[in-house]
């Protein structure tokens, strides 16, 4: 399991224990209270009706900060979702609504920088706190004003309702502030990110190479960086594949190796893509083979652990190298390429047009090495295979023709 999976699952469980707590602990004392007025329904359905209720006000909470603090920041909001309703803005301000999945916990707010020096995200980061602060304060008023004795049994629904909703803020936003990077975007792992002063202007560039991508724009030249976080290794990593589609795959290799120079820098998961991408593109390109099958051999057990979880392309792509090419297990090729399409759906843009390619020319590398193994390839090298062998078979038919022409011309 990877770290920011277990962290999130440590952290689902955390909001769900909260939850448990909050109904066993506060909720239920009231619900048993005699004569309590619930707004004429069933303490069941107005739980059900203000958790609602607190998810949508939360999340457009949270997101309304992101908003805000994007404008705050100097940037443009290029996209803006709420549970997945949400809208795409061009750079002339035109919008598109759209329902689609989201890089967050219950929305998302696609930014892009006016300036990449000068934008500064802080304000996008601290603002839904400042709301969220403002949420507070007047859900706690409710509660206390339902909890005067005067009021208590007639105002029962208004303090029901006001724990239901804070709990689910405090959910929502104890998630977003965590401080450590989850199977979503957070606020809190951005936090920790730009505390390092020379992640900013990387994190600038990321975004607004990022919006290039999606917009079908080629990316912005940037330099290599050689202090590598996980900010700058995704900034890196856009220059990588541009190396290798200019058939510079030493150049690449020498940027995965500046990120594997800054293990105790990065994720565990940064890391593990880099050495993956090396022993990846080693496998592939090297002509030096026995060299690049050595430094698999000699890697690290973490790291090899980390390229058999194929989590992503890099590891895919990897792995079907080493069983096909070190190990020589048709088995184990399989199980990678069952990974492909999964790993694929992860990917937008430039970096997923590279690595279908890459993943095309290792699933060749491998089959005309062992054509014996008849592995499954992508469609469109089945339709290049296919119409290969359906010219061969036309000539061969043709030669024959010819044959049988000149045996009766002899005759």
């Amino acid at each position: 399991m990877k770290k920011n999976d277990a962290l999130s699952f440590m952290v689902y469980v955390a909001m769900l224990a909260g939850a448990l707590s909050v109904g066993l602990i506060v909720l239920r004392p009231i619900f048993a209270t005699d004569g309590a007025n619930f707004g004429n329904l069933h303490p069941v359905a107005l739980t059900l009706i203000s958790l609602i209720i607190g998810v949508f006000l939360n999340a457009g909470l949270l997101e309304l900060g992101h908003f805000i603090g994007a404008k705050i920041g100097k940037y443009r909001i290029s996209y803006f979702a709420i549970l997945g309703l949400g809208a795409k803005i061009t750079k002339d301000g035109k919008k598109k609504m759209t329902f689609s999945s989201f890089d967050g916990l219950t929305g998302e707010t696609r930014i892009v920088p006016k300036d990449i020096k000068t934008s500064n995200p802080k304000p996008f980061i601290y603002s839904p706190l400042f709301l969220f602060l403002i949420e507070v304060i007047v859900l706690v008023a409710c509660i206390a004003l339902s909890g005067l004795s005067a009021n208590a049994k007639e105002l029962a629904w208004l303090k029901v309702s006001s724990i239901v909703v804070l709990t689910v803020g405090v959910m929502i936003f104890f998630y977003d502030i965590f401080p450590a990077q989850l199977d979503s975007t957070n606020d809190g792992y951005r936090m920790i990110l730009l505390s390092n002063p020379k992640n900013k202007e990387a994190y600038n560039q990321i975004l607004f190479a990022n919006d290039c991508l999606l917009n079908g724009e080629a990316a912005p030249v940037f330099p290599v960086h050689e202090d590598v976080t996980d900010f700058t290794a995704s900034l890196n990593n856009i220059l990588l594949y541009e190396a290798i589609a200019e058939g510079d795959w030493k150049k690449a290799i020498s940027i995965s190796d500046l990120t594997i120079a800054c293990k105790n820098k990065v994720s565990s998961h940064t890391y593990g893509d880099a050495v993956a991408m090396k022993v990846s593109l080693s496998l592939l390109f090297n002509e030096d083979r026995e060299a690049a099958k050595n430094y698999f051999i000699n890697l690290p057990l973490e790291a090899k652990k980390y390229i058999v979880s194929l989590s992503s392309m890099a590891c895919v792509r990897a792995y079907l190298l080493v069983s096909g090419l070190v190990e020589e297990s048709s088995s184990e090729c399989l199980v990678a390429t069952g990974k492909r399409s999964l790993s694929l759906k992860k990917l937008s843009g430039t970096s997923l047009e590279a690595e279908k390619n890459l993943y095309n020319q290792s699933i060749l590398l491998v089959s005309n090495l062992h054509p014996e193994w008849e592995l499954p390839l992508p469609r469109e090298l089945r339709e290049v295979k296919e119409a290969e062998e359906e010219k061969t078979l036309e000539e061969t038919e043709e030669v024959r023709e010819g044959s049988a022409e000149d045996s009766n011309d002899k005759e």
